[in-house]
């Protein structure tokens, strides 16, 4: 599946450096650190959610800096299956780099390739809207991380659901039961809280 979306160039040019980028991107916290870090991005998504960008930013703080034993999970049973396996030791990217999007905007209707560029077509979102992951400490388990960031607008795509808040609530509960991590739970629960009935 993958090898078809990709741009028309060898496979293993999209291998990825996610090493360097982490090393770039990383910043070394310690246990208190995290704790705080956890708590006042915690603290301004509740208080503030209208403020969009800086609340993804916050809301990725949160999930980096509480989702350790989560990551751990699923690095685990990705390392117990063959394509996990896989994934783990190619570390694929999903970007704008690595997706040639000509190619699933000309895909068939019903294909995934052609929902997805829908999806981001329609929402006004690219497949790089993600950011690095900075707080985790051990580069396998931020791999694990960007992979689900990257992964998300799948979701939606498979879903159906769109980038408003009722869309968000909705694939953050489906992601919670996927992936156990913290800031997919408190997001579906909090996040239902801000619906407004009709």
């Amino acid at each position: 599946m993958w090898k078809k979306i990709v741009k028309n160039t060898p496979y293993s040019r999209y291998m990825s450096d996610f090493a360097n980028q982490y090393k770039k991107n990383h910043i070394s916290t310690t246990p208190i650190q995290k704790m705080l870090l956890a708590v006042g991005s915690a603290t301004i998504s509740l208080f503030d959610p209208c403020r969009a960008g800086i609340i993804n930013n916050m809301i990725a703080t949160f999930g980096e800096t509480t989702g350790m034993c989560a990551l751990q999970d699923i690095k685990r049973k990705m390392s117990n299956n063959p394509e996990g396996i896989e994934i783990l030791q190619s570390q694929p990217r999903i970007n704008s780099s690595t997706i040639d999007l000509n190619k699933l905007q000309n895909m068939p209707k019903n294909s995934l390739g052609f929902t997805y560029y829908k999806f981001l077509d329609d929402n006004k979102v690219t497949p790089d809207s993600r950011g690095y992951v900075q707080f985790i400490d051990d580069v396998e388990l931020a791999y694990v991380m960007q992979r689900y960031r990257e992964v998300h607008d799948l979701f939606h795509t498979i879903l159906g659901m769109p980038t408003n808040m009722l869309g968000e609530v909705t694939v953050k509960w489906v992601e919670a039961f996927q992936t156990k991590l913290p800031m997919t739970m408190s997001g579906g629960l909090f996040g239902a809280v801000r619906l407004k009935s009709n």
